[in-house]
C-alpha cells in the first residue's frame, strides 16, 4: 500500500520500515498470540460484511 493510499483509509501515512516494532520478547507462536489473531478475524469479519475488498485466512491450529 503506497503511503497516499494509506493516507486516505487510515488519515495518515504507514510507519517506515526502520520504525515497526520488530519484537515484545514473545514469541509469535504463543497461545495468546493465536486468540489475539481470531478476535481480530472474527472482529473484522463481523464490522466488514458488506466488504469484498479483503480477505482473512483463520490461523492454522
Amino acid at each position: 500500500m503506497n503511503s497516499e493510499l494509506a493516507r486516505f483509509h487510515l488519515g495518515e501515512p504507514l510507519p517506515g520500515i526502520d520504525e515497526l516494532i520488530t519484537d515484545d520478547g514473545e514469541p509469535m507462536e504463543t497461545s495468546r498470540h493465536r486468540d489475539q489473531m481470531i478476535l481480530l478475524i472474527q472482529s473484522l469479519k463481523e464490522n466488514w460484511t458488506d466488504r469484498r475488498d479483503y480477505k482473512v485466512v483463520p490461523p492454522v491450529r
